[in-house]
């Protein structure tokens, strides 16, 4: 199960639980996504937006939660290349559009607005994976932490096995934080 935006915000503290249900009924109104009603609203700025999510906070975002990764994306790619990536496959999406089925990859990065990683993914995912071609991927922002959480209970690596790949192994978010975490112990 997925959680929303809302309820992430509420767990780091940034929003109430009434603030999320004004966003929610303000959104619906006039007809804005989470953020920008938030925004307009006056209950969240971009300054808190883009230090929450980064540059990607206009990306729809993807709630993590590992006991409800789906158990066939472990082996999908190579753990190498979504480590360098900073992204991890979420699961198909299968649409029906003009009698025709058109299926996709939904995934999560961590830098959706790094456009060589986003292509290097729709090239692998291209090429291994039975796609729609014009459409291989659809994108969603994850953030590091669920990232990390997802990598340990799912693919049994903790952040020890994914520093010692070293700094040009590793997406330059994934290695700053990891970075930021062993110095602050």
């Amino acid at each position: 199960m997925r959680r929303r935006i809302g309820e992430y915000l509420v767990s780091r503290g940034i929003l109430t639980e009434n603030d999320v249900r004004k966003v929610l009924l303000h959104g619906r109104r006039r007809r804005l996504r989470f953020g920008e009603a938030g925004v307009d609203l006056g209950l969240l700025s971009r300054d808190i937006l883009l230090r929450v999510f980064g540059e990607s906070y206009a990306i729809d975002f993807f709630n993590l939660d590992p006991a409800f990764y789906p158990p066939n994306m472990v082996d999908l790619l190579e753990v190498e290349f979504l480590l360098g990536l900073g992204s991890l496959p979420l699961g198909f999406k299968t649409e029906f559009r003009f009698f025709r089925r058109c299926r996709s990859l939904n995934i999560g990065m961590l830098n959706p607005t790094r456009r060589e990683s986003v292509a290097a993914l729709e090239n692998q995912v291209r090429s291994s994976l039975e796609v729609d071609k014009r459409h291989p991927v659809r994108i969603y922002l994850i953030v590091v932490d669920q990232f990390l959480e997802v990598l340990r209970s799912c693919f049994k690596l903790t952040p020890d096995d994914i520093l010692k790949r070293g700094e040009s192994r590793l997406d330059p978010i994934l290695w700053q934080h990891l970075n930021s975490n062993e110095q602050a112990v």
